[in-house]
């Protein structure tokens, strides 16, 4: 596909830092947005609205971040747009040394990046129910071992004296 407009995100867990830019790299719009479905999908409309093309001609890039990424990752898959989500190794790699680090300056960097690589974006595609709730206890799992074995070491830990007969010989 050929893409015209590339807009970055930097997800944190509460915000969206975005930088749309246009095929000659110029800045075009940067802010921040909630991370909420509806302000995304109002900051989508609303950026595509100004568009000298279709939405088809935009590529929106962010990094992969976990859960923090589902609402980017829903919006774009209800409203058909081209979504990569960029591998942070891959990220930091590619992009050289930065004399600065912040949200803002992340979200300036991930659309440049999209720009220079947009012939290898991997568009993504949300997966099927089924596997969705595969993914999903699969994380509760993991999160829930990290407990338990806490817990376990803990009881190891613990001396327990009603359990320890030499130190309660018969009378």
């Amino acid at each position: 596909m050929h893409f015209n407009y590339f807009l970055g995100f930097d997800v944190s867990r509460n915000t969206l830092d975005y930088a749309l830019i246009g095929p000659d790299g110029g800045l075009i719009e940067r802010g921040k947005v909630d991370n909420k479905v509806a302000n995304i999908r109002q900051l989508l409309s609303s950026l595509v609205s100004q568009l000298n093309g279709p939405s088809s001609s935009l590529l929106i890039c962010a990094e992969e971040g976990g859960l923090y990424t589902n609402f980017l990752k829903l919006v774009a898959a209800q409203e058909e747009y081209s979504l990569w989500m960029a591998d942070a190794l891959e990220l930091k790699l590619r992009s050289g040394r930065r004399k600065e680090k912040s949200d803002p300056a992340d979200a300036w960097m991930i659309p440049n990046f999209a720009l220079r690589y947009a012939d290898q974006a991997k568009i993504y595609q949300l997966p099927e129910a089924a596997i969705r709730q595969i993914k999903l206890a699969s994380r509760q799992r993991q999160a829930l071992d990290p407990r338990h074995c806490r817990l376990e070491k803990q009881a190891r830990r613990t001396p327990d004296l009603w359990f320890r007969p030499r130190l309660f010989p018969l009378l």
